[in-house]
């Protein structure tokens, strides 16, 4: 109906997408002509919630997830990359130790107050956002991510929003979200460039997104010390680039290093 009443009839696009939980062969099979465009990607979030709320996650799991999902749903796919869910445990509440991964979050949201604990996992949740907004598919953020609410399972996950009187860190958390975005609607290669996974470790990952001369390092670092990153490229002297944080490259001959602070993330990109 929504394909012979709006789309053709009124010649204007749509994107319906849906949520199932289930295995990727099941959530496709409700994508297609005259079904959904997308769904949400489950189970890449539940593997890069898993590993980037932890204290020290494993990002070769999350590695392993983002080729699984892209050879299952393609390189340039429209799968909606999610920071939550209101059927789901708020991240904050995992990523800041208000919620344990082990207990019942529905039975933990009526049993106590959930309150931020660890006030490192605002890090960790801008780590999140900018995994969503520079892998391939649609970024969507669930209300108050961009802040950093907590919460744990439904209900406690829909509280309302707050618009107002946040602190320094809910401030800088919005702030770099709205940066993220702005930063991925003006690159093509975040939009429609090729995925490649350079590096992978358990506590460091590198990957580059690329469209022609538009090229994106992103570089996530989830233990406790600096990490200093080495991505060769050529003919580096005539590549100018810059990153997301405005800190300096130290620049080789066919390659650039970066060190990346602890729990934290960092993009590279030519400008």
């Amino acid at each position: 109906k929504m394909k012979t009443d709006v789309i053709l009839k009124e010649k204007r696009s749509v994107y319906q997408i849906g949520e199932t939980f289930g295995n990727n062969e099941l959530i496709s099979s409700y994508i297609g002509s005259g079904l959904l465009d997308a769904q949400f990607n489950f189970n890449l979030y539940f593997d890069v919630r898993d590993e980037f709320s932890a204290y020290n996650g494993n990002l070769n799991v999350v590695a392993n997830s983002l080729r699984q999902s892209c050879n299952y749903f393609g390189y340039n796919n429209t799968m909606g990359v999610i920071t939550g869910n209101h059927d789901l445990t708020r991240f904050m509440g995992l990523a800041s130790r208000a919620v344990r991964p082990d207990e019942d979050s529905k039975e933990a949201g009526y049993a106590r107050d959930i309150q931020i604990l660890d006030r490192k996992g605002y890090k960790r949740l801008q780590n999140l956002l900018s995994f969503i907004m520079t892998v391939p598919g649609i970024p969507i953020v669930y209300y108050g991510d961009e802040i950093g609410m907590v919460g744990a399972g439904d209900p406690d996950n829909r509280r309302p929003m707050r618009f107002e009187g946040l602190n320094t860190e809910e401030n800088e958390t919005k702030k770099i979200c709205s940066e993220l975005a702005g930063f991925r609607a003006s690159h093509m290669s975040l939009l429609y460039g090729n995925l490649e996974i350079l590096q992978s470790e358990h506590d460091l990952m590198v990957y580059s997104r690329s469209y022609l001369n538009d090229k994106v390092w992103v570089c996530y670092n989830t233990s406790a010390d600096p990490k200093t990153v080495s991505i060769s490229v050529k003919n580096t002297p005539n590549i100018f680039t810059r990153t997301f944080t405005r800190q300096a490259l130290m620049m080789k001959p066919n390659s650039f290093e970066i060190v990346v602070p602890p729990q934290s993330f960092e993009i590279i990109y030519t400008q």
